[in-house]
């Protein structure tokens, strides 16, 4: 494994000399310790190291934030060394994206840890962003132009760019028309029909619809076109999912083969009236056409018959037709069940089967039997045969499409569920080298966060359709796994829990979720002195909101103590939390302490 490399940006010789040593006991490579950010920012660019380690406070005119803020698109993690504990200061070095920052005097343990955090974070972060631009790749470079728009706000919040390509319209043009507006671009011809699956999908008579019309392009002509999708509401809203597909070229050739059906309707009628005129229309037909007697025997063979199988009709004429060797083993069981059912007077549909070409290559036919009478009789069994393998081959990329997106939203929750259990992981391990109490409940602390956000990537990589969780299953393993993270010992403090079973998406699943833990984590450690009381927690739907209550029979919180106004991080994580989730907290001191928290759920938000 390479030796990670640090750049030290310390302008002070005995202090970079000595974190230097530090660094370097770590197993760590310092190539170099620059002494202003001017040359902080030159010496990043030529050394890219893993890690920029930078004084906030630095002579010259670039500043150490001011640095920081140059070397920001490096995508280079920066931790700061600051003696200087100031708001302003600290609010700047948000602005400049660090990952961290150390308070002088240093305590070397706490540097090691702040150090391997941020280089695997910022190692993370990377996987992530590389993940999230394949499965978009994926998406913008499909044949279909998928889309996700939103009924109850009449407004689209996902359009694949190949759209352009289907129709001719941007992505910015097509996703500021209206409902009414993209109506009135189907063709007059079509817009009754897609109205009524349209209105049969909403009304639930239909829980996916498959449409196709004919669509105007931007520049004016008609272009056919497949929809296919669903309708999917969720707790909030009602939206329509799927993708456009361009079947222009298709439709052509089914109008080619109509016209070819309707000349071969005329066949069939000038068949009875001269041979001249059949042989005529049968020699000509695209379709591979088989003449063939009641008893199996061929008859006649056209010219696409031959070409397709590379066999002249000399050949051929006088043998069984199953004895053609142009079906597979597995199809012959078919074809031999359907010529019966054909001799039973039953009606047989055109089916699909396969044959072997001339080159020992599979291709996809639908095959309609005919019987043709002759004297009031049923005398002959014209079988044709039309070439759907193209059509074939289309459909299955788009199911192996789908499958493939669907595996990818898999993987993506699945890692990352397991780089937060790493994170956990390396915490636990961080507590065990620990003596004092303050800082191993700090790090339980940020380890039961961590644990609470990866259980919901957990969820969602269990869930059918990776968009949200089951609420209920979610609290009752992450209260269980307080309990047991803290020691709870059964018959001392017990939960109660009253959860309606609701799904949640993720947007609204992770800030609840770190609530539930932050309030439960603080009743188990501070409501119950004697380890003897009870926790609630109730989660129930209101007409428009959510209402989320937490409340303990413990000895309650002080009486000076204003929640929305205090210095401990929890309350102020649990605050800001609330706010997140466009929600309402409010405190209850009676008998024990009551939380009771009224919310909205989130609406998804795309991500750049």
């Amino acid at each position: 494994m390479l030796t990670k490399k640090i750049l030290l940006v310390e302008d002070e010789s005995i202090e970079a000399l000595d974190i230097k040593r530090t660094l370097e006991s770590f197993g760590y490579e310092v190539p170099h310790i620059s002494f202003s950010g001017e040359e902080a920012v030159d010496k990043a660019l030529e050394i890219m190291p893993d890690l920029i380690l930078m004084d906030i406070i630095l002579k010259g005119e670039s500043k150490g934030m001011n640095a920081a803020s140059k070397i920001k698109e490096l995508n280079i993690p920066i931790i700061y060394l600051t003696a200087h504990f100031e708001d302003s200061k600290i609010e700047k070095k948000k602005f400049t994206e660090s990952y961290s920052y150390i308070i002088k005097p240093y305590d070397p343990n706490e540097l090691k840890y702040a150090i391997e955090l941020a280089i695997y974070k910022n190692q993370t972060e990377k996987e992530l962003k590389q993940s999230e631009k394949r499965f978009r790749q994926i998406l913008e470079n499909s044949l279909d132009a998928a889309y996700r728009r939103n009924l109850d706000i009449d407004e689209y919040d996902y359009l694949s760019p190949v759209i352009e390509q289907v129709l001719g319209y941007s992505t910015e043009e097509f996703i500021s028309l209206p409902s009414t507006k993209i109506l009135e671009l189907i063709h007059p011809h079509d817009r009754e029909n897609v109205d009524n699956i349209f209105v049969n999908a909403l009304s639930g008579k239909t829980k996916t619809y498959n449409i196709e019309y004919r669509f105007k392009q931007k520049d004016g002509q008609y272009k056919w076109v497949n929809d296919f999708g669903s309708i999917v509401q969720d707790e909030d809203s009602m939206f329509l999912i799927g993708s456009v597909h361009d079947i222009n070229e298709r439709k052509k050739g089914e109008e080619a083969r109509k016209k070819g059906e309707e000349r071969r309707k005329k066949g069939e009628k000038s068949l009875r009236e001269s041979e001249e005129k059949y042989k005529t229309l049968f020699e000509s037909d695209p379709d591979y056409t088989i003449l063939v007697g009641l008893d199996g025997t061929i008859l006649d063979f056209n010219a696409a018959a031959e070409q397709i199988t590379g066999k002249h009709k000399e050949e051929l004429v006088g043998k069984n037709y199953m004895e053609l060797e142009i079906f597979p083993k597995e199809d012959i069981d078919l074809l031999e069940e359907k010529f019966s059912d054909l001799f039973k007077n039953e009606d047989v549909a055109h089916f699909e089967c396969r044959i072997l070409d001339r080159n020992g290559v599979i291709r996809w036919v639908e095959t309609s039997l005919t019987i043709i009478n002759k004297d009031n009789a049923p005398a002959y069994i014209l079988v044709i045969s039309s070439d759907i393998t193209e059509r074939k081959q289309a459909e299955n990329k788009i199911i192996q499409s789908l499958q493939e997106k669907e595996v990818l939203i898999r993987e993506i929750h699945h890692r990352v569920k397991n780089n937060m259990q790493i994170i956990s992981s390396l915490l636990n391990l961080q507590m065990q080298h620990e003596d004092l109490d303050e800082t191993v409940n700090v790090l339980k602390e940020s380890q039961g966060r961590v644990k609470s956000m990866a259980m919901i990537h957990e969820k969602l990589y269990q869930s059918p359709n990776f968009t949200d969780i089951n609420f209920k299953e979610y609290i009752d393993k992450l209260v269980f796994d307080i309990f047991y993270s803290y020691g709870i010992k059964i018959g001392t403090i017990k939960s109660v829990l009253d959860i309606e079973d609701i799904n949640l998406n993720i947007e609204t699943a992770i800030p609840l979720g770190l609530i539930v833990n932050e309030m439960v984590t603080n009743i188990v450690k501070y409501a119950f002195p004697k380890d003897k009381g009870t926790i609630t927690i109730n989660l129930k739907s209101l007409p428009d909101r959510m209402q989320l209550t937490i409340r303990d029979d413990g000895i309650g919180l002080p009486e000076y103590l204003d929640i929305e106004n205090t210095e401990t991080l929890g309350f102020q994580l649990v605050n800001s939390l609330v706010s997140q989730i466009d929600g309402k907290i409010e405190l209850y001191r009676v008998n024990g302490t009551e939380f009771k928290i009224t919310f909205k759920e989130l609406k998804y938000k795309e991500r750049l």
